[in-house]
């Protein structure tokens, strides 16, 4: 399952994430501001890295292949974690947008030439995942609430994760907190992160209204 490790990835950036835009709902209400809390990115830089000698030249670099196959360096501006593999792959994952995450790979092309290691830019990044909620500001009840969806596409364990999993297809799930906050996790682009959150904020909308009528 993937509770324990979804929560783990995202929780922390929820309270540092910055607005990008206000969507409307059907009925023409204004849906809760749209928040990125992580983009993800992939691309190769290189054909491949002699990552031994990049731990040993790169302050703060942090090597331990009996841990991890990869080399993890953080940068302050734009704020984010590269993991840069044997491979010549190379990983950015923490900044909010595809532009940060170009600056951080131009970053790190710049550093590892000033090493005298072979880099190159490449404008072929792939999203590999697109992290972003709405705080609806409304407390939900999610036993009752989980109750109501009555589908398969919803999971929900209190005692493995603290939130409701909705598969909402195409490997984007939504994560429905008490709080009110509702997480989409698993978009490939802004435009299916964007049509993701707008369905799924009306579903959980609708259901809360269903349930106050009920009451």
């Amino acid at each position: 399952m993937l509770f324990p490790v979804v929560y783990k990835n995202f929780i922390t950036d929820l309270k540092k994430s910055g607005p990008i835009k206000i969507l409307s709902l059907p009925n023409g209400e204004n849906m809760p501001e749209t928040h990125v809390a992580n983009f993800v990115v992939t691309t190769h830089l290189s054909e491949w890295f002699d990552l031994d000698y990049i731990a040993y030249n790169l302050p703060g670099g942090e090597y331990s292949p009996n841990v991890f196959p990869g080399l993890t360096y953080v940068l302050d501006n734009p704020k984010s974690a590269v993991l840069i593999m044997r491979n010549g792959r190379v990983a950015v994952t923490g900044t909010k947008s595809m532009e940060d995450a170009q600056s951080a790979l131009e970053y790190v092309v710049e550093l590892l030439t000033s090493l005298g290691v072979s880099a190159y830019y490449n404008t072929d990044i792939k999203v590999l995942n697109i992290v972003g909620f709405v705080n609806l500001e409304e407390e939900i009840d999610l036993h009752t609430f989980y109750n109501s969806l009555s589908t398969p596409k919803a999971e929900f364990d209190p005692e493995k994760f603290p939130g409701i999993v909705y598969r909402m297809g195409d490997g984007i799930d939504m994560l429905i907190f008490q709080s009110g906050k509702v997480v989409f996790t698993g978009a490939k682009s802004m435009d299916s992160f964007k049509a993701s959150a707008e369905m799924g904020a009306e579903l959980v909308e609708s259901k809360l209204s269903e349930a106050s009528a009920e009451a």
